[in-house]
């Protein structure tokens, strides 16, 4: 399954130009996303949770400051935001958010983060990736 993903991923690469580095990207956000069943969210029943203070003492690289984490989650770095959650009126994030945040941030500063698009240009290029398809007989 995941290989027919990926193919369907370097169709649509090539239709709207993008570098490998980005498909490589967008291809692992895929998978992880088939894998949990949930995309841009955080998965409590698969993943780990934390608090932020815990976050933040326990980051590869040595601890940073917790108003770091919560600028993370309200602002971003380089147009990527921390997923979190409140349970109990405290907030929480994932080792697997942290994981998926460092990777995001990392491809932006690597100039491999994918443009932002309109809604309608996202629409164009699925139906682009889906007459492909077609005629690739996927």
């Amino acid at each position: 399954m995941f290989i027919l993903l990926f193919a369907v991923l370097i169709l649509l690469a090539d239709l709207v130009e993008l570098d490998l580095a980005t498909v490589v990207f967008l291809g692992n956000l895929l998978v992880g996303a088939v894998v949990s069943g949930n995309f841009g969210r955080i998965d409590l029943e698969n993943e780990t949770p934390i608090t932020l203070a815990k976050a933040a003492r326990t980051l590869p690289g040595g601890p940073v400051h917790v108003s770091t984490i919560h600028r993370w989650r309200m602002k971003g770095c380089r147009g990527v935001r921390l997923e979190t959650f409140l349970r109990g009126g405290v907030r929480h994030t994932t080792r697997e958010a942290l994981e998926r945040f460092f990777t995001a941030t990392t491809a932006a500063a690597d100039g491999n983060s994918p443009t932002v698009r309109t809604s309608k240009q996202r629409e164009q290029a699925i139906q682009q990736a889906e007459q492909a398809c077609d005629r690739a007989g996927i």
